[in-house]
């Protein structure tokens, strides 16, 4: 039926559904060009956020507390090293040229706590020229998070040589900061005998940031810890 055939009120229902359609469009457009606009914004912000966490620097270590964060830093940045890379080695599709394996070594991990041992992955990859890399962390039960290392450390009388007063209040202060800046982050990874390649890269990538962030962590320790012993 031709336009001008139509009643006044079929009229005013077409219109009114063309300009609903045309809101509708028009709202879609924005939102596409919005987030073309914010997309580049937030990626850079995650970019800078995880560089900001690769060049973490290891604390000074030129006091107790200062020597205590430095070990904490140093043992913990090996890992996340290792860590980092072998989510690189192991993702899909597998870097060209190189071909990735790894063994589970039951109990081949250090002993931190008597009778503790961790699991121990170790990754292997290896070039067309018979090149090879080994990266190796500790897995699954006996694996410590970097807050069981410090408060392992501090069980093992690490600041036994303070005064009994700044010792009481070092170690408090890094109970407080454990508690809300450090439990329960970066979970330590479960790996079981027979996992695939795929499988091993979702495990260990899974909470790659915690790990990331637990450095920083670590970092900004040294000043919480150094405040507390200078307190009076």
């Amino acid at each position: 039926m031709p336009w001008k055939d139509l009643p006044l009120k079929d009229r005013s229902m077409v219109v009114a559904a063309w300009l609903q359609a045309s809101a509708t469009i028009g709202m879609f457009v924005i939102a596409l060009v919005g987030i073309w606009q914010v997309t580049p914004i937030i990626t850079y912000q995650i970019e800078q956020q995880v560089q900001a966490r690769r060049t973490a620097v290891a604390p000074a270590a030129t006091t107790a507390t200062g020597r205590f964060v430095a070990e904490a830093f140093s043992w913990w940045s090996a890992q996340v090293t290792s860590y980092r890379r072998i989510v690189e080695l192991t993702a899909v599709p597998v870097p060209q040229g190189v071909k990735v394996s790894y063994q589970l070594v039951s109990g081949g991990g250090q002993e931190l706590v008597a009778g503790m041992r961790p699991d121990l992955l170790v990754v292997t990859a290896t070039t067309a020229t018979g090149a090879k890399e080994i990266l190796s962390v500790p897995v699954n039960e006996n694996a410590m998070t970097p807050s069981q290392y410090l408060q392992c450390k501090v069980n093992q009388g690490y600041f036994a040589d303070l005064e009994p007063v700044q010792r009481q209040r070092v170690e408090i202060a890094l109970a407080r900061y454990l508690r809300e800046y450090m439990l329960p982050k970066a979970p330590v990874a479960f790996v079981r005998p027979g996992m695939s390649l795929r499988q091993l890269h979702t495990e260990v990538s899974l909470h790659q940031d915690q790990r990331e962030l637990a450095l920083q962590h670590i970092q900004a320790l040294g000043s919480v810890l150094d405040k507390a012993s200078t307190s009076d």
